[in-house]
């Protein structure tokens, strides 16, 4: 099935999105550079890693040190 502009002009039908995709802001790398600076100066190491979204990396820095 062909659609028309209000031109007359046919064009494909448009590709249906079944549910909407969220957005999710960019972590800053400045902010989380911050946060494992100032808390590792405080033996508090890897929650840089958890704000940036890599969880596996922030757990075992914690685990480990």
């Amino acid at each position: 099935m062909t659609y028309q502009d209000p031109y007359g002009r046919p064009f494909p039908a448009p590709i249906h999105v079944p549910f909407p995709v969220p957005v999710v802001p960019q972590k800053s790398a400045g902010v989380a550079g911050a946060l494992e600076l100032v808390l590792g100066l405080l033996g508090i190491f890897g929650v840089g890693n958890l704000y940036a979204g890599r969880t596996g990396a922030g757990i075992a820095l914690m685990l480990s040190f």
